[in-house]
């Protein structure tokens, strides 16, 4: 082989490029995620649950982009996970959604993750007796050359690549009114999922101690939901305004006289009178002939 496992016999070459090439997993558009918090209706019960709901979408997720041997997975349902909290943990709830993921290569689909099938293994193999073809192992049906893997070619194979779905973990808590800061009593029910978890090589089946699970472990799109509801559910009202009229209109009479604030209430007549003896002034200077000099 060209390189030794760690590198997948060479597949992996350490270095990446901008358009993923060189990669074990790629993700050509961002994962986005979005997540709602409502209240919903309680099957008799006049009170209200709280409801959490995450919902993720991604276009693709591509496996050794860039090679011969390039995997798609194409994800063609979206993951949603909702959880309900009534308040009461027998009637509280988990439900998930789990995505449906077409693997495929070279335009053809091998196999579909789903809630039914939701784990995969593509074999890591070795080809023998076939000539001219680079020292790279086969994962899938494909050769490294880029050629179909017909029947007739024997391979030795040296591992898998684990593909699994709808890994789904859940958490809940009664909490009391004051207890580490809540603000009321309840119970909080909580769950966590992952779109894709990707295992290279996984060691379960060596039975060898002290092992890690696998040489690589890769896990995508995770999703965390949570919802904390009082004892017995929300309980929604109204509020109601006074009848026009049933109560006394009180009316704000306007203040006798005005607070002294400033000086500025003395200087406005300081102000008129000084301008108006100035006026005076003027005119009687001009209404007084001056005097000539003999």
């Amino acid at each position: 082989m060209a390189g030794p496992l760690s590198s997948l016999a060479g597949l992996l070459t350490g270095s990446i490029s901008a358009n993923g090439a060189g990669s074990l997993v790629s993700v050509p558009n961002t994962l986005a995620s979005r997540s709602v918090v409502r209240l919903v209706n309680i099957p008799g019960s006049s009170d209200k649950a709280v409801q959490s709901v995450s919902t993720m979408q991604v276009a693709s997720v591509k496996l050794l982009a860039g090679t011969a041997m390039e995997v798609d997975l194409n994800v063609v349902s979206q993951p949603t996970l909702t959880v309900t909290s009534t308040g009461d943990p027998r009637t509280s709830s988990v439900n998930y959604t789990a995505p449906v993921i077409q693997i495929a290569q070279g335009g053809n689909i091998l196999y579909t993750l789903d809630a039914a099938h939701p784990d995969q293994d593509i074999p890591i193999g070795i080809p023998l007796d076939v000539p001219n073809l680079p020292n790279l192992p086969v994962i899938g049906t494909l050769l490294p050359n880029g050629q179909s893997l017909s029947a007739g070619v024997p391979v030795v194979d040296i591992g898998v690549v684990r593909l699994s779905i709808a890994e789904l973990s859940q958490s809940q808590q009664s909490w009391t009114q004051g207890q580490n800061g809540a603000p009321f009593t309840g119970f909080q029910l909580g769950a966590t999922a992952r779109l894709l978890d990707l295992q290279v090589l996984p060691t379960a089946a060596l039975g060898i101690p002290n092992l890690p699970a696998a040489l690589a472990q890769v896990s995508l799109g995770e999703q965390v939901a949570r919802a904390y509801a009082p004892t017995g559910g929300v309980q929604c009202g109204t509020t109601t305004t006074p009848v026009s009229g049933t109560a006394p209109i009180q009316t704000i009479s306007a203040p006798r006289q005005l607070a002294y604030t400033t000086a500025a209430y003395d200087a406005v007549p300081i102000f008129w009178v000084g301008t108006a003896l100035l006026f005076a002034g003027t005119v009687l200077v001009a209404a007084v002939p001056r005097r000539r000099r003999q």
